[in-house]
């Protein structure tokens, strides 16, 4: 998912653009949308077996998303005029370039209230407020800054679910539905709905693994299917095979689950992060990108640029962010000791 988002924004980046009826199929927001529903699904598998403090979870989080995250974000803020020169240097044609280029000019506008509004993660929340701020500094992270709502919030739906609270639910779900079509798709109320089709596939899962009814994604992955719904219907391609016994669903399974894919898996959060900076230094590099040679030429060094450096900040950026923020939340779980005497 996060190679074809990468792919795609480097395609767009020179000017070449998916024609519109493969795109249907293939759309890029595809991508992102299935990731918020395994997202949804992680998170609240992590909530019902860990059984973490909010402390103890919002740290481990924060240490998950923040380090390579920050990183990315120092270097966008330190080469934004590069940047822009660079981007009306290598002008191509569409609308992917017009837009980059006006969130370019806005964020130098308001380069202090950007820089904020993302050092929190928070940028979702003031695409109203500050124009194009969604997509400023780094145009991925809307999503991050999704995510960081939803984990900030997430706890809360988690141990009303547990604990029936359906009056904390319902006032949650109506606040929300208040909230919807908000400027930007960073807003978290914009994008609950996938969230929501996570958690409850968590909660599917437990059911089929008490009752043993496998067979239960296979019938959401048609109805999806026949609804036209992508997103939906690739998760819950996943999901059944991983639940679902069938000759055609193991197959597949073990083609996923080789090395080449777990070591892209792991190193898909710094490739999501990166790879829009790097396209730069691959302007510079090929110099013209106005025949199809160049713009190969750009598109092959900025995969090869991103699949590099995200092996490189995964091993010494996320990994032990990681690590510490596992450590700290550990201590936070353990009960405070009392005094003796």
């Amino acid at each position: 998912m996060a190679l074809w988002v990468a792919l795609v924004h480097t395609l767009m980046s020179v000017g070449i653009y998916i024609p519109a009826s493969i795109n249907k199929i293939v759309n890029v927001t595809y991508a992102v949308d299935v990731f918020i529903i395994l997202s949804g699904f992680v998170i609240f598998a992590l909530l019902h077996y860990s059984q973490e403090n909010y402390r103890g979870f919002i740290t481990r989080r924060a240490f998950r998303l923040f380090p390579a995250y920050l990183v990315a974000l120092a270097i966008s803020a330190l080469t934004l005029s590069w940047q822009i020169d660079l981007w009306s240097t290598f002008a191509t044609e569409g609308r992917y370039w017009t837009g980059r280029a006006m969130t370019l000019t806005d964020t130098q506008n308001d380069f202090t209230a950007h820089l904020l509004t993302h050092l929190v993660l928070l940028q979702g929340l003031f695409n109203g407020l500050l124009p194009s701020s969604d997509f400023t500094f780094l145009e991925p992270a809307w999503s991050l800054s999704l995510e960081w709502q939803f984990y900030l919030l997430a706890p809360v739906i988690f141990v009303a679910a547990q604990q029936r609270k359906l009056r904390t639910l319902c006032l949650l779900a109506l606040f929300s539905a208040a909230l919807y079509g908000a400027p930007g798709s960073g807003f978290l109320s914009n994008q609950i709905h996938y969230f929501l089709v996570g958690i409850l596939s968590f909660y599917l899962y437990l059911f089929i693994q008490k009752h043993q009814l496998t067979v239960i994604p296979v019938y959401l992955l048609f109805v999806c299917l026949t609804l036209k719904n992508i997103p939906m219907a690739t998760w819950f391609l996943f999901f059944s095979m991983a639940t679902f016994s069938n000759p055609l669903f193991s197959r597949l399974k073990r083609f996923f689950e080789l090395g080449v894919f777990h070591y892209i898996g792991q190193r898909s959060y710094s490739i999501y992060v990166f790879h829009t900076l790097l396209i730069y230094p691959a302007f510079l590099l090929v110099g013209d990108i106005s025949t199809l040679a160049g713009k190969i030429t750009v598109i092959a060094l900025t995969m090869l640029f991103t699949l590099i450096t995200s092996h490189f900040t995964y091993q010494f950026i996320e990994l032990p962010g990681i690590q510490l923020g596992r450590k700290l939340a550990k201590k936070m779980q353990q009960p405070t000791p009392v005094p003796s005497g």
